[in-house]
């Protein structure tokens, strides 16, 4: 017999409709993939925060920028890239 299962994507979570659980390796997967793309984001911040901290004083004034707030930038820049 074969059944067809539909399922929707929100957010980060698939909803199964029609389906049995996911199975252990289709929830461990999960769970590495998640950590996989965290560690992306951060490797984005470090990256982002390392080319702000390489600018003058000046450059950062021109984009509006002080030193005390980089790190708050690094953070804005990797929630605001597409498929964030």
């Amino acid at each position: 017999m074969n059944t067809m299962t539909t399922h929707a994507v929100i957010g980060e979570d698939v909803v199964l409709s029609g389906a049995k659980r996911p199975g252990a390796v289709t929830r461990l997967f999960g769970l590495v993939w998640h950590r996989f793309v965290r560690i992306q984001e951060m490797r984005a911040r470090q990256k982002t925060l390392a080319a702000l901290r390489g600018l003058d004083d000046r450059m950062l004034k021109d984009i509006g920028l002080s030193r005390s707030e980089l790190m708050s930038a690094s953070y804005a820049r990797s929630s605001n890239q597409p498929g964030s």
